[in-house]
């Protein structure tokens, strides 16, 4: 029986002995496989890290490239922004300045008939030197029909600036034109 025995116990350690053997080849197949594999998944790897690299190179180029033109445009619309606010305020200064004028001008037309016209100037030598005293006198004279060459000396004498422009006249062209009217009004109002 002990022979039975062992002779069974024998043929139990072959098969399991051929069962190991089996399973050892099984698994030195597998880690060849997983060796194939992982040179392969290395690789992959590899070639993952570097499109990573280049795509965060490139996320950080666009980033720059965005950033600078944001800049550019921010700067070009301020800008934009300054000039459209200087257009606008130019823009409602003529308008003004235009009203101004038309208000002086229908002003004049009905306050003031107008004078005839004055005598042809003569141009020869002989009247350029009584007119203008000599030769070295301007070469030509603007006359204005309104004003006679009294009141012309009158007025330069009489000129006054008024102190009290107001605040929305920024240029001296609007400040000068102010202090003409004022003065105007105040000769036609007949004021000292």
């Amino acid at each position: 029986m002990s022979v039975i025995l062992s002779f069974v116990l024998n043929i139990v350690i072959i098969v399991l002995l051929g069962a190991t053997i089996y399973y050892a080849i099984k698994l030195s197949r597998s880690l060849n496989d997983f060796r194939t594999y992982r040179e392969d998944f290395e690789k992959l790897l590899d070639e993952l890290t570097r499109n990573i690299s280049d795509a965060q190179r490139a996320i950080h180029m666009l980033k720059t490239t965005s950033g600078d033109s944001g800049k550019q445009l921010h700067d070009v619309s301020l800008k934009s922004r300054a000039l459209a606010n200087e257009l606008q305020i130019m823009n409602e200064l003529g308008e003004r300045l235009a009203q101004r004028l038309e208000a002086l001008t229908d002003k004049n037309k009905t306050s003031k008939p107008r004078s005839p016209e004055p005598a042809p100037v003569d141009y020869s030598e002989p009247a350029r030197k009584t007119q203008f005293g000599t030769n070295d006198g301007p070469s030509f004279a603007i006359q204005d029909r309104e004003f006679g060459a009294e009141d012309d000396a009158s007025f330069v004498e009489d000129e006054e600036v008024f102190t009290d422009i107001p605040e929305h006249l920024q240029s001296q062209a609007e400040r000068e034109l102010y202090n003409a009217l004022m003065l105007n009004k105040k000769k036609t109002s007949g004021r000292p």
